[in-house]
Protein backbone atom coordinates (compact mmCIF):
# COMPACT_ATOMS: atom_id res chain seq x y z
CA UNK A 1 0.00 0.00 0.00
CA UNK A 2 1.50 3.56 -0.85
CA UNK A 3 1.84 6.44 1.30
CA UNK A 4 -1.01 8.05 -0.38
CA UNK A 5 -3.41 5.10 -0.04
CA UNK A 6 -2.82 5.09 3.25
CA UNK A 7 -3.48 8.65 3.85
CA UNK A 8 -6.42 8.42 2.24
CA UNK A 9 -8.01 5.29 4.53
CA UNK A 10 -6.34 7.38 7.30
CA UNK A 11 -8.72 10.58 6.45
CA UNK A 12 -11.84 8.42 6.03
CA UNK A 13 -11.49 7.00 9.62
CA UNK A 14 -11.51 10.29 10.65
CA UNK A 15 -14.58 11.14 8.94
CA UNK A 16 -16.30 7.42 9.88
CA UNK A 17 -15.76 8.77 13.68
CA UNK A 18 -17.79 11.62 13.31
CA UNK A 19 -14.76 14.53 13.07
CA UNK A 20 -16.07 17.35 11.83
CA UNK A 21 -14.87 18.16 8.23
CA UNK A 22 -12.68 21.66 9.74
CA UNK A 23 -10.48 19.05 11.93
CA UNK A 24 -10.12 16.62 9.12
CA UNK A 25 -9.56 20.10 6.65
CA UNK A 26 -6.85 20.60 9.28
CA UNK A 27 -5.25 17.13 8.98
CA UNK A 28 -5.65 17.37 4.93
CA UNK A 29 -3.56 21.00 4.93
CA UNK A 30 -0.50 19.05 7.58
CA UNK A 31 -0.86 15.49 5.96
CA UNK A 32 -0.82 15.98 2.39
CA UNK A 33 2.77 18.06 2.52
CA UNK A 34 4.17 15.58 4.46
CA UNK A 35 3.43 12.78 2.44
CA UNK A 36 4.78 14.82 -0.27
CA UNK A 37 7.82 15.57 1.17
CA UNK A 38 8.18 11.69 2.28
CA UNK A 39 8.34 10.06 -0.96
CA UNK A 40 9.08 6.72 -0.89
CA UNK A 41 9.96 6.11 2.49
CA UNK A 42 8.45 4.94 5.53
CA UNK A 43 6.32 6.76 8.24
CA UNK A 44 8.61 6.34 10.98
CA UNK A 45 9.18 8.35 14.18
CA UNK A 46 12.39 9.20 12.31
CA UNK A 47 11.35 10.49 9.11
CA UNK A 48 8.66 12.76 11.23
CA UNK A 49 11.01 13.98 13.31
CA UNK A 50 13.04 14.86 10.40
CA UNK A 51 9.95 16.52 8.69
CA UNK A 52 9.57 18.65 11.98
CA UNK A 53 13.45 19.98 11.64
CA UNK A 54 12.15 20.95 8.21
CA UNK A 55 9.63 23.38 9.43
CA UNK A 56 11.78 24.78 11.26
CA UNK A 57 13.52 27.23 9.24
CA UNK A 58 9.97 28.54 7.97
CA UNK A 59 9.50 30.62 10.99
CA UNK A 60 6.04 28.84 11.83
CA UNK A 61 4.68 30.14 15.44
CA UNK A 62 4.84 27.96 18.50
CA UNK A 63 1.59 26.87 18.50
CA UNK A 64 1.45 26.11 14.89
CA UNK A 65 4.08 23.75 15.53
CA UNK A 66 2.59 22.03 18.04
CA UNK A 67 -0.20 21.72 16.17
CA UNK A 68 1.97 19.69 13.21
CA UNK A 69 3.63 17.78 15.90
CA UNK A 70 0.55 16.60 17.65
CA UNK A 71 -1.22 15.46 13.95
CA UNK A 72 1.57 13.89 12.87
CA UNK A 73 1.85 11.87 16.41
CA UNK A 74 -1.41 10.69 15.90
CA UNK A 75 -0.74 9.63 12.36
CA UNK A 76 2.04 7.41 12.81
CA UNK A 77 0.61 6.39 16.33
CA UNK A 78 -1.73 4.24 13.16
CA UNK A 79 1.41 2.75 12.42
CA UNK A 80 3.48 1.99 15.59
CA UNK A 81 2.49 3.37 18.30
CA UNK A 82 5.47 2.79 20.07
CA UNK A 83 7.38 4.58 17.77
CA UNK A 84 4.57 7.63 17.77
CA UNK A 85 5.67 7.83 22.00
CA UNK A 86 8.78 9.18 20.92
CA UNK A 87 7.52 12.00 19.65
CA UNK A 88 7.41 14.37 22.49
CA UNK A 89 4.67 16.70 23.35
CA UNK A 90 5.55 19.67 25.46
CA UNK A 91 2.45 20.64 27.50
CA UNK A 92 3.29 24.73 28.57
CA UNK A 93 1.46 26.45 31.29
CA UNK A 94 -0.89 28.94 30.42
CA UNK A 95 1.13 32.34 30.26
CA UNK A 96 -1.05 35.53 29.75
CA UNK A 97 -1.39 35.84 26.33
CA UNK A 98 0.61 38.54 23.88
CA UNK A 99 -2.66 40.80 23.18
CA UNK A 100 -3.18 44.08 20.93
CA UNK A 101 -3.61 47.41 22.47
CA UNK A 102 -6.77 49.87 21.88
CA UNK A 103 -3.92 51.79 19.98
CA UNK A 104 -2.23 49.35 18.08
CA UNK A 105 -5.90 47.96 17.02
CA UNK A 106 -7.21 51.28 15.97
CA UNK A 107 -3.52 52.09 14.18
CA UNK A 108 -4.30 48.73 12.19
CA UNK A 109 -7.64 49.80 11.47
CA UNK A 110 -6.27 53.10 10.31
CA UNK A 111 -3.81 51.59 8.44
CA UNK A 112 -6.83 49.97 5.99
CA UNK A 113 -6.71 51.14 2.66
CA UNK A 114 -10.21 50.10 1.49
CA UNK A 115 -13.76 49.80 3.36
CA UNK A 116 -13.46 45.93 3.26
CA UNK A 117 -10.06 45.49 5.36
CA UNK A 118 -11.61 48.13 7.72
CA UNK A 119 -14.55 46.32 8.44
CA UNK A 120 -12.41 42.86 8.84
CA UNK A 121 -9.87 44.27 11.07
CA UNK A 122 -12.49 46.35 13.74
CA UNK A 123 -15.18 42.93 12.92
CA UNK A 124 -12.52 40.55 13.83
CA UNK A 125 -11.75 42.20 16.62
CA UNK A 126 -14.64 43.18 18.25
CA UNK A 127 -16.68 39.79 17.46
CA UNK A 128 -13.54 37.79 18.57
CA UNK A 129 -14.44 35.10 16.19
CA UNK A 130 -12.25 32.16 14.71
CA UNK A 131 -10.75 33.23 11.36
CA UNK A 132 -13.34 29.91 9.87
CA UNK A 133 -15.96 31.54 11.18
CA UNK A 134 -15.22 34.71 9.74
CA UNK A 135 -15.31 34.08 5.97
CA UNK A 136 -18.20 31.72 6.63
CA UNK A 137 -20.63 35.07 7.36
CA UNK A 138 -22.54 36.44 4.60
CA UNK A 139 -24.47 39.45 4.05
CA UNK A 140 -27.72 37.83 5.38
CA UNK A 141 -26.32 37.64 8.28
CA UNK A 142 -25.53 41.08 9.02
CA UNK A 143 -28.89 43.23 10.03
CA UNK A 144 -28.57 47.19 11.03
CA UNK A 145 -29.95 48.06 14.32
CA UNK A 146 -30.52 51.84 16.21
CA UNK A 147 -27.33 50.21 18.37
CA UNK A 148 -25.45 49.41 15.74
CA UNK A 149 -25.51 45.92 14.64
CA UNK A 150 -26.25 42.31 14.99
CA UNK A 151 -24.22 39.62 13.21
CA UNK A 152 -24.85 35.76 13.04
CA UNK A 153 -22.04 33.40 13.14
CA UNK A 154 -23.47 30.52 11.33
CA UNK A 155 -20.55 27.82 11.90
CA UNK A 156 -19.26 28.29 15.02
CA UNK A 157 -17.78 24.97 17.09
CA UNK A 158 -20.94 25.25 19.36
CA UNK A 159 -23.56 26.16 16.40
CA UNK A 160 -24.67 29.08 15.11
CA UNK A 161 -24.56 31.90 17.33
CA UNK A 162 -25.85 36.01 17.05
CA UNK A 163 -23.96 38.84 18.75
CA UNK A 164 -24.29 42.42 18.39
CA UNK A 165 -21.50 44.92 17.39
CA UNK A 166 -21.56 48.49 18.08
CA UNK A 167 -18.02 50.05 17.31
CA UNK A 168 -17.52 47.74 14.26
CA UNK A 169 -20.94 48.25 12.55
CA UNK A 170 -19.71 52.18 11.37
CA UNK A 171 -17.04 49.98 9.17
CA UNK A 172 -19.29 47.46 8.19
CA UNK A 173 -21.90 49.82 6.98
CA UNK A 174 -19.64 51.36 4.92
CA UNK A 175 -18.17 48.15 3.49
CA UNK A 176 -21.94 46.68 2.86
CA UNK A 177 -22.84 49.90 1.00
CA UNK A 178 -19.79 49.34 -1.35
CA UNK A 179 -20.28 45.42 -1.53
CA UNK A 180 -19.32 44.68 -5.33
CA UNK A 181 -22.26 41.75 -5.22
CA UNK A 182 -24.48 42.55 -2.58
CA UNK A 183 -26.37 39.18 -3.17
CA UNK A 184 -28.06 37.85 0.43
CA UNK A 185 -26.18 34.75 -0.09
CA UNK A 186 -22.49 36.05 -1.03
CA UNK A 187 -20.17 35.99 1.35
CA UNK A 188 -19.88 39.40 3.88
CA UNK A 189 -15.71 39.33 3.44
CA UNK A 190 -15.01 38.23 -0.22
CA UNK A 191 -12.37 39.06 -2.68
CA UNK A 192 -12.03 42.77 -3.93
CA UNK A 193 -11.33 41.21 -7.82
CA UNK A 194 -13.68 39.09 -10.01
CA UNK A 195 -15.54 36.86 -9.27
CA UNK A 196 -15.70 38.15 -5.97
CA UNK A 197 -15.28 35.50 -4.25
CA UNK A 198 -14.96 34.15 -0.61
CA UNK A 199 -12.16 35.64 0.94
CA UNK A 200 -9.41 32.83 1.79
CA UNK A 201 -7.40 31.98 4.32
CA UNK A 202 -4.24 32.69 2.16
CA UNK A 203 -6.04 36.37 1.40
CA UNK A 204 -6.10 37.17 5.27
CA UNK A 205 -3.17 35.76 6.37
CA UNK A 206 -1.38 38.21 3.30
CA UNK A 207 -3.43 40.74 4.96
CA UNK A 208 -2.06 40.46 8.59
CA UNK A 209 1.27 40.29 6.61
CA UNK A 210 0.88 43.88 4.42
CA UNK A 211 -0.93 45.68 8.10
CA UNK A 212 2.06 44.94 10.06
CA UNK A 213 4.73 46.71 7.77
CA UNK A 214 2.29 49.23 7.37
CA UNK A 215 2.12 49.81 11.29
CA UNK A 216 5.83 48.91 11.80
CA UNK A 217 3.92 46.57 14.66
CA UNK A 218 6.61 44.37 16.66
CA UNK A 219 4.37 41.47 17.38
CA UNK A 220 3.51 38.90 15.52
CA UNK A 221 -0.19 39.60 13.58
CA UNK A 222 -2.21 36.86 12.89
CA UNK A 223 -6.32 36.26 12.91
CA UNK A 224 -6.40 34.24 16.54
CA UNK A 225 -4.72 37.25 18.12
CA UNK A 226 -7.96 39.44 17.50
CA UNK A 227 -9.27 36.57 19.47
CA UNK A 228 -6.74 36.26 22.27
CA UNK A 229 -7.10 40.29 22.34
CA UNK A 230 -11.24 40.14 22.94
CA UNK A 231 -10.90 37.16 24.92
CA UNK A 232 -8.62 39.28 27.49
CA UNK A 233 -10.18 42.59 27.31
CA UNK A 234 -13.54 41.37 27.86
CA UNK A 235 -12.75 38.43 30.95
CA UNK A 236 -12.44 42.01 32.88
CA UNK A 237 -16.04 42.79 32.14
CA UNK A 238 -18.12 39.14 31.23
CA UNK A 239 -18.24 36.76 33.34
CA UNK A 240 -17.29 33.11 32.22
CA UNK A 241 -21.15 31.98 31.07
CA UNK A 242 -21.07 35.18 29.28
CA UNK A 243 -17.62 34.71 27.92
CA UNK A 244 -18.65 31.32 26.74
CA UNK A 245 -21.92 32.45 25.10
CA UNK A 246 -20.22 35.49 23.29
CA UNK A 247 -17.17 33.64 22.39
CA UNK A 248 -18.53 30.19 21.01
CA UNK A 249 -16.75 28.08 23.65
CA UNK A 250 -19.00 25.02 24.78
CA UNK A 251 -20.52 24.78 28.09
CA UNK A 252 -17.11 22.42 29.41
CA UNK A 253 -15.04 24.28 28.07
CA UNK A 254 -12.25 25.65 30.46
CA UNK A 255 -10.52 28.49 28.07
CA UNK A 256 -13.03 31.48 29.79
CA UNK A 257 -11.67 30.58 33.43
CA UNK A 258 -8.02 30.94 32.14
CA UNK A 259 -8.49 34.28 30.86
CA UNK A 260 -10.66 35.57 33.76
CA UNK A 261 -7.46 33.73 35.47
CA UNK A 262 -4.82 35.44 33.32
CA UNK A 263 -6.43 38.52 33.86
CA UNK A 264 -5.61 38.75 37.63
CA UNK A 265 -3.36 42.27 36.67
CA UNK A 266 -6.33 44.38 36.76
CA UNK A 267 -7.09 42.82 40.49
CA UNK A 268 -3.45 44.90 41.02
CA UNK A 269 -4.90 48.08 39.42
CA UNK A 270 -7.58 47.74 41.59
CA UNK A 271 -6.12 47.41 44.66
CA UNK A 272 -3.78 50.45 44.05
CA UNK A 273 -7.05 52.39 43.18
CA UNK A 274 -8.35 51.50 46.67
CA UNK A 275 -5.39 53.34 47.92
CA UNK A 276 -5.89 56.27 45.67
CA UNK A 277 -2.66 55.85 43.43
CA UNK A 278 -2.77 55.36 39.64
CA UNK A 279 -1.71 52.18 38.21
CA UNK A 280 1.58 52.83 35.93
CA UNK A 281 -0.02 49.41 34.22
CA UNK A 282 -3.60 51.34 33.21
CA UNK A 283 -4.68 52.14 30.03
CA UNK A 284 -8.02 53.10 28.05
CA UNK A 285 -9.33 49.50 27.39
CA UNK A 286 -12.70 50.05 26.15
CA UNK A 287 -13.37 51.64 22.40
CA UNK A 288 -15.77 54.86 22.52
CA UNK A 289 -18.60 55.22 20.51
CA UNK A 290 -21.01 58.07 19.69
CA UNK A 291 -24.32 58.72 17.51
CA UNK A 292 -24.56 60.89 14.68
CA UNK A 293 -26.41 63.98 15.51
CA UNK A 294 -28.11 63.85 12.24
CA UNK A 295 -29.32 60.54 11.58
CA UNK A 296 -28.15 59.30 14.96
CA UNK A 297 -25.90 56.36 13.65
CA UNK A 298 -23.46 54.84 15.91
CA UNK A 299 -19.33 55.69 14.81
CA UNK A 300 -16.42 54.69 16.04
CA UNK A 301 -15.03 58.04 18.47
CA UNK A 302 -12.09 58.22 16.11
CA UNK A 303 -14.17 59.20 13.03
CA UNK A 304 -14.05 62.50 11.33
CA UNK A 305 -17.29 61.74 9.42
CA UNK A 306 -20.89 60.24 9.79
CA UNK A 307 -20.24 56.35 8.15
CA UNK A 308 -24.21 56.65 7.06
CA UNK A 309 -25.08 60.30 6.18
CA UNK A 310 -21.13 61.56 6.11
CA UNK A 311 -21.90 64.73 8.37
CA UNK A 312 -18.69 65.77 9.76
CA UNK A 313 -18.26 64.31 13.57
CA UNK A 314 -15.31 67.09 14.74
CA UNK A 315 -14.79 70.71 14.24
CA UNK A 316 -11.42 69.93 12.35
CA UNK A 317 -14.12 68.07 9.91
CA UNK A 318 -15.90 70.98 9.67
CA UNK A 319 -13.05 73.45 8.98
CA UNK A 320 -11.15 70.76 6.69
CA UNK A 321 -14.28 70.85 4.23
CA UNK A 322 -14.79 74.50 4.44
CA UNK A 323 -11.09 74.51 3.34
CA UNK A 324 -11.94 72.83 0.51
CA UNK A 325 -14.81 74.43 -0.38
CA UNK A 326 -12.84 77.84 -0.16
CA UNK A 327 -10.07 76.54 -2.44
CA UNK A 328 -12.63 75.00 -4.85
CA UNK A 329 -14.17 78.72 -5.14
CA UNK A 330 -10.61 80.03 -5.66
CA UNK A 331 -9.69 77.91 -8.38
CA UNK A 332 -12.88 78.14 -9.89
CA UNK A 333 -12.90 81.56 -10.34
CA UNK A 334 -9.74 81.55 -11.55
CA UNK A 335 -11.25 79.25 -14.03
CA UNK A 336 -13.96 81.07 -15.09
CA UNK A 337 -11.90 84.29 -15.34
CA UNK A 338 -9.68 82.65 -18.11
CA UNK A 339 -12.04 81.22 -19.89
CA UNK A 340 -15.46 83.14 -19.63
CA UNK A 341 -17.34 80.92 -21.86
CA UNK A 342 -16.60 78.09 -19.96
CA UNK A 343 -19.99 77.39 -18.42
CA UNK A 344 -22.03 77.86 -22.01
CA UNK A 345 -19.64 74.98 -22.98
CA UNK A 346 -20.44 73.05 -20.26
CA UNK A 347 -24.01 73.75 -20.53
CA UNK A 348 -24.02 72.77 -24.39
CA UNK A 349 -22.09 69.83 -23.66
CA UNK A 350 -24.45 68.42 -21.27
CA UNK A 351 -27.54 68.55 -23.80
CA UNK A 352 -25.66 66.87 -25.99
CA UNK A 353 -25.07 64.16 -24.30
Amino acid sequence: MSNESDLEEYLQRLEDDGLSKRTIDNNIFILKPFISWLGEREVTDKTVLEYLRFLKPRNYTDSTLYQYRAILKKYLSTFSPEQAREIKLKVKRKEPPIILTQAEIESLIEACRNPRDKALISFLYESGCRKGELVSIKLEHVVFTEFGATVTIPQGKTGPRTIPVVYAASYLRQWVESHPTKGSSDPLFCSLQEPFSQFSFSGLKHLMSTLKERTGLKKDLYPHLFRHSRASHLANQFTEQQLKQFLGWTAGSNMAAVYVHLSQRDIQDCVLKAYGIESPTEEKKSFKVGKCPRCKDINPETSLFCGKCGMPLKDDSVRQLETEQDNFETEFSKLIAKYPNILEILSNYKKDA
